[in-house]
């Protein structure tokens, strides 16, 4: 076992790296910061954003599975 902080993984698919760095530095620099609203808002917005984007293209994915193997859909 490693010492240290473990890491904790997100079970979100469409949680990767930069929602990790983010949220990293959110923890880090949000304790008694006067920034720390604007912060938070920025945090929430990538993940929003970051979750469209995924169903989006899950969504395209579906469709074109539809429409080439009916079957399979």
């Amino acid at each position: 076992m490693a010492l240290g902080k473990a890491i904790k993984h997100s079970h979100k698919p469409w949680f990767d790296t930069e929602c990790r760095q983010t949220k990293s530095q959110f923890v880090k620099l949000s304790h008694a910061h006067p920034n720390r609203q604007v912060r938070l808002k920025q945090m929430k917005q990538l993940y929003k954003r970051k979750k469209h984007a995924y169903d989006v293209l899950k969504a395209k994915q579906l469709c074109g599975l539809a429409k080439a193997d009916p079957a399979a859909f």
